[in-house]
């Protein structure tokens, strides 16, 4: 009996291991993202094995604000975590130093799709830069872009 039950919990786990996401939409989807082209540019190639980026939209928000939000995807078969962060850039192509940028989490499950946004600090902003790394990258990185 403890046999049966350990190899029950055991394909349980391996089964919740292995999971993948699951969606319903819509066929007619009434979205109508503003997407614009995008260069992408993975050097990592760990990375690069288990991320796509989608699409990248872009709109104005607070009446004057760059927002940005990009869709990524897992095409990994297993969770997988990436850190990311936007780095602003206003029109003499200097990147804004205030606020800091600050690396934030994501967990990824096998398929999973992930909308990363943040919204520009000031209204002189007119491009960004959206960088990631693997989870637990940041740690070994200089973390101030700016140095």
């Amino acid at each position: 009996m403890k046999t049966s039950l350990f190899s029950g919990l055991f394909a349980l786990a391996l089964m919740a291991g292995c999971a993948s996401v699951n969606t319903v939409e819509p066929t007619n989807q009434r979205a109508t993202p503003s997407a614009i082209p995008s260069q992408v540019e993975i050097r990592d190639s760990e990375l690069a094995d288990w991320i796509e980026i989608v699409q990248v939209n872009e709109s104005i928000v607070s009446g004057n604000l760059m927002k940005v939000q990009v869709e990524v995807q897992s095409i990994s078969s297993r969770y997988r975590g990436f850190n990311y962060r936007f780095i602003w850039i206003e029109q003499n192509g200097m990147a804004v130093t205030s606020p800091d940028p600050v690396w934030r989490g994501v967990q990824l499950p096998s398929g999973g799709v992930q909308f990363v946004s943040a919204v520009a600090p000031n209204p002189r902003v007119v491009d960004f830069r959206l960088q990631l790394i693997k989870a637990g990258d940041a740690r070994d990185i200089d973390l101030n872009p700016f140095n």
